[in-house]
């Protein structure tokens, strides 16, 4: 296929050039054409011979045309279909990368919590990060959760109040609406705990039955997205393939433009 698109016939002048040669090879009719002598009403069986050569060259450029034509078509909506998908499916790492990005000058500490038995984030949950002290433990912060179950809490080292270690140790916990507490991390001690520390979590849904319940609509939201997308994708791209039989955009009775 010419990658040159002014150089390439388009589809109305593949067809108007191959009506043109028609009238120039018929002759004078002495046979009613039917479609046991489809090339009856030309004059000489070898001009009938030419027209089927030259039939057989059209409906080379003609699928040439029609795909070049449908490809362009296909990809204005290909293209922004497959880049929102994409998105989509790296949202997730990305929005990982981002939380966990390291922060002049403080610590972090950063993770997700899904439910524990379907893998759905749990949006808008209280997350409280607590420093472990040998005598009592201090809050570093609260955050809630974003759509997607991640966050993220920065602090400096005013923040904690300690004497012994360099480092903070730190674990997290999680308060449901009434203030109880449904869920704390791991709170073994992190000696020298880097500038960045990652606690993901699981809990049960019926623990943070408000937060389940919305992290399912997004969840089914960007699934049923995510679906519509593929099948706009899928649609164009067969389309493709599926509309370029030649004899009938010739046989049409509108150069072959779609119908």
């Amino acid at each position: 296929m010419a990658s040159d698109n002014s150089t390439q016939p388009t589809l109305p002048q593949i067809i108007e050039s191959f009506r043109n040669d028609v009238n120039a090879l018929r002759g004078e009719v002495k046979r009613p054409e039917s479609p046991e002598t489809p090339f009856g009403g030309f004059a000489s069986l070898q001009k009938a011979r030419q027209l089927r050569t030259r039939f057989a060259e059209v409906r080379q450029q003609v699928h040439a045309a029609r795909v070049q034509t449908l490809e362009a078509q296909s990809q204005k909506v290909v293209r922004p279909a497959k880049k929102k998908k994409e998105q989509y499916e790296k949202s997730d790492e990305q929005r990982r990368e981002e939380i966990t990005a390291p922060a002049e000058g403080k610590y972090v500490v950063a993770g997700r919590f899904l439910e524990v038995n379907t893998g759905v984030p749990l949006p808008s949950l209280r997350v409280q990060v607590m420093e472990r002290d040998p005598q009592n433990d201090d809050v570093l912060g609260e955050v809630r959760t974003d759509r997607y179950g991640f966050y993220r809490l920065e602090y400096t080292a005013e923040d904690f109040h300690e004497s012994t270690d360099k480092e903070p140790e730190t674990y997290v916990r999680v308060l449901d609406e009434e203030g109880s507490f449904v869920y704390t991390s791991d709170q073994s001690f992190r000696h020298q705990a880097g500038d960045v520390e990652v606690i993901d979590g699981a809990i049960e849904g019926g623990k943070v039955s408000r937060s389940a319940e919305l992290g399912q609509r997004i969840f089914n939201t960007k699934a049923e997205e995510l679906r519509h997308l593929q099948q706009k994708v899928d649609y164009m791209e067969n389309r493709v393939k599926l509309r370029t039989d030649p004899l009938s955009i010739l046989m049409s009775n509108n150069d072959g433009e779609e119908r």
